[in-house]
């Protein structure tokens, strides 16, 4: 090699040199061999920029849904003109006046909740009044019911010891519309610490209904209890009209927010007698007496609703000829209810356990419903302790002889040092956090 070149080459190597040295000028970081250039040097060089943006390995695509969007929060309504009505509501204490989640699943079962003794919990009673269109009916529940309270037990609000005993009311909000002593009325009986429910608000059968006729039924009448009880008002209750109800319409229910449903029978299987009813379960999986009916009559299947409860519409049952003096009634009642609607089950004794059917399809008298109730209320006691839930119609007690009959049965029930007169709430809030009377 010339002499020339290696002295070009050694002036190349001498102006890199200062190059590295001084990069730093210009913002480089150079990382390289200290070896004094033994070899020729390699160089790492990083280029500052700004923070990085951290990218993440995505996760599976979704599939866009395809069902129907499902209420979440109750749309938006022009309000009616409805006069205001200044409501303070009492508030009736139970174990947490948090309205709890609807993630708690419970199947249904037989035996009490979180394996409790039968003789260690209460003997829970809910008067559940649907569609409250007499003002005179509402205003006699109300003063009746504000007489009594429960046992006193032990002084334990968990289980509503020597607490006034109080029901739910099931409104059906057109009998508003034009109704200022009703509205009177409702609106005192959800200040004294009544339970207000939803019965819709045009009381139809809506067994054929689709999702979006429920969910517009369920939007109008909780607009008109919230015109009339106040914007904070919501409903935790649902009882569909005639007990007719359709997978749709309690999923719509459990998307609007309610946290339980009262519409499904319990009891007409016939392993299932007033002793041994399923205590409340949530419809994840469905209802036992459903799939039952089902199977038999071809009533509605509801496949599942997740997380919405059921506190069922549990029978009656009719004391037996053996029975009836014993609950100051003549002998013959089932007999004389078989000569009414032939569809009585005679052996068995069970029917819906509603008023209206006792009264109009079965023609009971005020007498024999409260021996029915009496009947009813013994076999629970006698049995696994499933609460008693009582469909009723206030209307009927603005007639002092049905009112005197109702009373007759809640005094009867209330000699019980074990019984607890409640709203469905209430024992919603109990069954979410069950506990022993002592």
């Amino acid at each position: 090699m010339k002499k020339t070149h290696i002295k070009i080459i050694m002036l190349i190597t001498f102006i890199l040199s200062v190059i590295i040295s001084s990069v730093n000028v210009f913002g480089f970081v150079g990382n390289f061999d200290s070896s004094a250039f033994k070899s020729f040097p390699t160089f790492k060089w990083t280029i500052p920029t700004k923070t990085p943006r951290v990218t993440r390995t995505p996760s599976a695509t979704k599939t866009p849904s395809t069902t129907t969007s499902k209420i979440t929060t109750p749309p938006t309504m022009t309000p009616t003109a409805t006069p205001k009505t200044t409501v303070s509501p009492t508030v009736i204490p139970s174990p947490s006046n948090t309205p709890g989640g609807n993630d708690l699943q419970r199947e249904a079962s037989k035996n009490p909740p979180n394996a409790l003794a039968v003789s260690s919990v209460p003997q829970f009673i809910v008067f559940g009044f649907d569609d409250n269109y007499s003002s005179d009916g509402v205003k006699a529940i109300v003063e009746l019911f504000e007489k009594y309270n429960n046992p006193a037990g032990i002084g334990k609000l968990s289980t509503y010891d020597g607490m006034k005993i109080r029901s739910t009311f099931y409104n059906t909000g057109k009998f508003i519309d034009s109704n200022d002593e009703l509205k009177t009325q409702w609106a005192n009986a959800y200040n004294k610490g009544f339970e207000v429910g939803d019965h819709t608000y045009a009381h139809d059968d809506g067994k054929n209904f689709t999702y979006k006729q429920w969910s517009d039924e369920l939007t109008k009448s909780e607009q008109i209890l919230k015109n009339l009880l106040g914007n904070s008002f919501k409903s935790y209750g649902f009882r569909s009209p005639y007990l007719s109800f359709n997978q749709d319409g309690l999923q719509a229910v459990k998307d609007y927010g309610f946290e339980y449903d009262c519409s499904i029978p319990e009891g007409d299987q016939s392993d299932v007698d007033g002793k041994g009813c399923y205590w409340p379960y949530t419809l994840d999986n469905g209802s036992p007496c459903n799939k039952y009916v089902n199977k038999n009559w071809n009533e509605p299947l509801v496949t599942g609703v997740k997380g919405l409860w059921e506190i069922p519409a549990y029978t009656f049952t009719v004391p037996s000829d053996n029975d009836c003096s014993q609950y100051g009634v003549d002998s013959g009642l089932r007999s004389r209810m078989e000569q009414a609607s032939s569809d009585f089950n005679f052996d068995s004794g069970k029917v819906t356990g509603m008023d209206w059917n006792v009264f109009e399809k079965y023609k009971a008298n005020p007498k024999e419903y409260t021996a029915i109730l009496k009947y009813s209320l013994d076999l629970r006691l006698n049995g696994n302790r499933a609460p008693m839930t009582i469909g009723s119609h206030s209307n009927f007690y603005s007639d002092s002889e049905y009112s005197a009959a109702l009373e007759e049965f809640i005094t009867y029930a209330l000699k019980n040092k074990d019984v607890r007169i409640v709203t469905a709430k209430q024992l919603l809030d109990w069954l979410k956090n069950p506990v022993v009377l002592k």
